[in-house]
C-alpha cells in the first residue's frame, strides 16, 4: 500500500515534527553507511519509508534481532486463508512474516488484526507465557 497513489496523496498532507525528521535524517545519513545509497538531505515521508526497498526497510531486513530476544507474529489475511499468498489488505504476508518467530498466528481479518478476538487471545497468551504465569 505504501506505493499506492492515495497513500502518496495522504503522505504529502501529513507533516512530521521537525525533531522526528531530524532524527530520521541522522539515521539515513549516507556518510555513515554507503549501503543505502540515499541522496544526502533527502527527506522521506512515512509512506516512502515503508516502500519495498526503502532505506529503513532495507536496514530492518539486514539488522539481526538482539540475541535472546523472543518475538512472535500476528497478522491478518482478510479471511481468505490463502497464505503464503495472503495479505491483510495493506501488507503482504511475505513482507510481514519474520523468520525465527517463536509463534505465528494468521487471523481472518484486515490490517487491524490486533483488534480481532483471536489476536487479542494470542497476545494475552504470549504475555502470560513471558511473564511466567
Amino acid at each position: 500500500m505504501a506505493t499506492k497513489d492515495i497513500a502518496g496523496t495522504v503522505a504529502k498532507l501529513a507533516k512530521l515534527p521537525s525533531d522526528v525528521l531530524k532524527f530520521n535524517a541522522e539515521l539515513l545519513d549516507l556518510r555513515i553507511d554507503e549501503h543505502f545509497k540515499v541522496p544526502i538531505g533527502k527527506k522521506f515521508t512515512s509512506r516512502e519509508s515503508l516502500e519495498p526497498g526503502a532505506p529503513m526497510v532495507a536496514a530492518m531486513d539486514i539488522s539481526p534481532y538482539k540475541k535472546g530476544v523472543t518475538y512472535h507474529s500476528v497478522m491478518g489475511d482478510r479471511g481468505k486463508g490463502d497464505t503464503p499468498n495472503s495479505s491483510d489488505g495493506v501488507v503482504e504476508y511475505w513482507s510481514s512474516r519474520q523468520d525465527g518467530a517463536a509463534s505465528e498466528l494468521i487471523v481472518p481479518t484486515d490490517h487491524g488484526s490486533y483488534k480481532h478476538p483471536r489476536a487479542i487471545e494470542e497476545l494475552r497468551r504470549i504475555l502470560l507465557l513471558h511473564a511466567g504465569i
